[in-house]
């Protein structure tokens, strides 16, 4: 097993974090709506099944993962969308929920193909993604308990469309690419960090919440 390898399949098995969280504080959500409940924990799933499989088609099948990575960016632009929605309504949601496929259609059918490295999606996904949570940090703050999943999506994605735009630099340049995959996977680690420290911290407003209706009720 090579390094790049070591350090993929950790990055991998630290998506598992918000999921042991969740094991050791099952409530720490219930402070949330119903819709962000169901949002995060679907973006949970989303993320190790992203992982998951891009390592049997690639490594277990021998095949090209590409196609699955065209169709799992998408499929994480909707669950963000509905996520950030949840949190703060969008306006003109369907216009955006429509318009949404077209980078997909694009990469996958016009521009390049299914088969074929995604570049223009990416871009624009990560970027609108970015966006939508910057909006909400700046209308609704940092010290809300959405801001501790908001502000590591905001993070996440700026990275990630950083990444994106400046992609091609690392595929003819395999010394950048051997400097900046440890980076981003760190970044990746960290992201999944994030999300379980998010939780924790729910866990503790939910508990102190909890603590401070027993007493006011006791008196």
């Amino acid at each position: 097993m090579t390094w790049f390898d070591i350090i993929y399949y950790s990055t991998v098995a630290t998506s598992l974090l918000p999921f042991i969280a969740l094991t050791l504080f099952p409530k720490a959500l219930k402070g949330f709506s119903k819709q962000v409940r169901t949002a995060l924990v679907a973006y949970f799933i989303y993320n190790v099944l992203h992982h998951a499989a891009q390592i049997i088609l690639l490594d277990l099948l021998h095949s090209n993962p590409i196609p699955a990575a065209h169709i799992s960016i998408c499929i994480e632009f909707y669950i963000l969308l509905y996520l950030f929605h949840a949190i703060l309504p969008i306006k003109h949601i369907q216009v955006i929920a429509i318009a949404g496929l077209l980078p997909f259609l694009a990469d996958a059918f016009w521009i390049s193909s299914l088969f074929e490295y995604i570049k223009m999606s990416s871009v624009i996904y990560f970027f609108a993604n970015a966006c939508f949570a910057f909006q909400i940090i700046y209308k609704i703050g940092l010290k809300t308990k959405e801001s501790n999943f908001v502000t590591a999506f905001f993070l996440y994605f700026l990275a990630c469309f950083v990444h994106e735009a400046f992609a091609n630099l690392m595929i003819v340049n395999p010394l950048v690419l051997d400097m900046v995959f440890p980076l981003f996977a760190l970044i990746n680690a960290a992201f999944s960090v994030a999300f379980m420290w998010g939780i924790i911290r729910s866990n503790r407003s939910s508990a102190d919440k909890f603590t401070k209706q027993t007493l006011n009720s006791a008196y």
